[in-house]
Parts: structure tokens; sequence; C-alpha cells
């Protein structure tokens, strides 16, 4: 099963296919493909902890690496508890090896501060979050936000330690934990596809605001 690819110098880990919105992959366009050389593939089945472990563990052997990644086709915070115990393993068996995620930043603003804690605490000391756009409305076209990915691990049904969490995320939720994220010392990137009609400025210039850098990510049509 090919829970890990590689990308440039990066050992990247898929440990699930299941998204909450728009998969990062598809956001970049229909003529969008990942590298073939990547040996990016979907996953037969979501990989145990155990097996994740097992397959960075014989990448790094194969391989020598700059950092690992937390990616693949869905949203890695749908599994936290694994990508926790995976990291976990990385700082104990790779101390020098940084740890980073790649997410649609789906968590409730309710949970915000918690994951991006617990995140912080098992060595994950980067993190990219897709901004789709600026605009709340746009967001909502172009992100396609399903719920909160707290929902899969924590069962949210309305209230979390007296907090309000709404029924469907929005662009608020996302601005919310890129703040707690930078506020619990992860280095946090925002990256926005150049879609048609999407004001890369106003990203550019809401990233900077919540404490973000920025980059642009190509479209292709």
């Amino acid at each position: 099963m090919p829970i890990t690819y590689t990308l440039r110098s990066a050992l990247y880990v898929a440990l699930t296919d299941r998204s909450n919105a728009k998969t990062l992959i598809a956001s970049r366009g229909p003529g969008f493909q990942m590298p073939h050389a990547s040996g990016f593939a979907s996953l037969a089945s979501e990989p145990s902890s155990a097996e994740a472990i097992a397959a960075i563990q014989g990448a790094l052997a194969a391989a020598s690496y700059t950092s690992v990644c937390f990616a693949g086709l869905g949203e890695p915070l749908l599994r936290l508890p694994e990508l926790e115990d995976t990291a976990r393993w990385l700082r104990l068996h790779n101390p020098d090896l940084p740890i980073r995620v790649a997410t649609n930043g789906l968590v409730s603003s309710a949970m915000a501060a918690s994951v991006a804690k617990r995140l912080r605490e098992v060595g994950v000391c980067s993190v990219s979050v897709a901004l789709a756009s600026s605009d709340a409305s746009q967001w909502q076209r172009l992100a396609c936000p399903e719920y909160f990915a707290d929902r899969e691990w924590q069962g949210l049904t309305g209230k979390v330690a007296g907090a309000s969490v709404s029924s469907a995320p929005e662009l608020g939720d996302v601005c919310c934990f890129v703040k707690e994220l930078v506020a619990a010392g992860c280095d946090v990137e925002c990256t926005t596809v150049a879609a048609p009609n999407v004001s890369l400025e106003a990203a550019f210039a809401l990233s900077h605001e919540l404490g973000a850098s920025f980059r642009t990510r190509e479209w292709f049509p």
C-alpha cells in the first residue's frame, strides 16, 4: 500500500483519501496531475499508526529526505490521533527531521487552539493551510466545505467546552485556526491557487494579517 510518496526532497505521508472539503489536489484545477515520478497513488485502505510508521521507516532507510509532510489525497487532520502517533515516533527517532502538515484548515474555532497545541506538542513545526480566497462567499464556492475535521474524533454536537460550534465551516474558522497555529509556535504558510477571479493580492494581505507567510499555487485549466 503506497502510504508514502516523494515530492522534490520531501517525504509525504498519506493517512486518508477522505476529505471534508474539495481536495487540495482538485483545487489546483481540472488539468492538474501529481507527478508520476512521485509515486503518489490512492490508498487501498487507511493505514494504522503502526503501518504509517513502518512505511516511513522503510522510506527513510532507503533515501535521505529534508522533511516529512502529512498530506495525501485526503485531509490529514481527519485522522489526528494517527497523525500524532506517527509524528511522535518521528520526533523520537528522527529529531532533526522537520515535520509539516498540509491541511484545508477546517477545524472549528472552538477546537482551534487545542488542535494547534496538540500538533506543536508532537513536533509539527510548520503547517501549510489552503486559503482558497479571502472573500467569504467565494471561499465557500471554491473550498466546498462540508464539516469540521474535529467531528471525526470529537463527536461534536453543537458545543465544545462551552463554545458554540457552527453547523458548517466558514472562512472565519480557517482564519482562527491559522492564528492559533501561529500562537502555538508553528511556522504557518497560507497557499492560494491562482484560480479565475481570485484576488491573490487580497489573499496575501489576509495571510499576513493572520501572521502567516503566503505562497501562490499555479492553476491548471
